[in-house]
């Protein structure tokens, strides 16, 4: 494939060869491999493994986490179990009025 430029379509934007695109998406994705084996060993480390993770309850999960982490996980989790029982409600009422 020749290493020609190819006009961008919007004004403004540089010419940009497909070599150039092509080192950039190389980089973003060994950026984003680093990124994923760098956090993947702290995650295991802060919740335990997979297999022992379906074994703890959700609290003894959120104590293991720092408190201002849990603090924001638990607000979501209420906010998320709130919003479940206002659905199953509304389902509910409209199966009754029907």
């Amino acid at each position: 494939m020749p290493n020609i430029p190819v006009r961008a379509a919007a004004e403004g934007l540089p010419i940009i060869t497909r070599r150039q695109v092509l080192r950039g998406l190389t980089a973003l994705s060994a950026g984003a491999v680093a990124l994923a084996a760098s956090t993947i060993p702290a995650a295991a480390a802060v919740g335990g493994t997979a297999k022992t993770a379906h074994k703890m309850s959700i609290e003894e999960r959120l104590d293991r986490l720092p408190p201002r982490v849990a603090k924001r996980l638990r607000a979501q989790f209420h906010a998320m179990i709130d919003f479940e029982i206002e659905r199953a409600r509304s389902v509910s009422e409209k199966g009754a009025q029907s």
